[in-house]
């Protein structure tokens, strides 16, 4: 299924948003497009994930404790993963 189109500023060519399971899927809707049948286009397929947030760049650590002069202060670490 073609979920949305996009037409590139700086180059005459589409980018089409398809929803397949994979890259077969694609290639197969793409081929009943008129345009490709009559061999006049061809398309490149770039197979994306979903973005899952910045959540997946910090692993949180065990909260700890920091004192500040006298008091204890309790602070959840975050630390950058790669």
């Amino acid at each position: 299924m073609i979920r949305e189109l996009y037409f590139r500023h700086d180059r005459q060519e589409a980018v089409l948003i398809l929803e397949c399971k994979d890259a077969e899927e694609a290639q197969l809707v793409l081929a009943t497009l008129p345009l490709v049948k009559e061999g006049l286009i061809t398309f490149d397929i770039i197979p994306l994930i979903e973005y899952l947030g910045c959540q997946g760049f910090f692993e949180r650590r065990k909260r700890k404790n920091l004192k500040i002069g006298k008091e204890m202060i309790p602070v959840n670490e975050c630390y950058l993963t790669r």
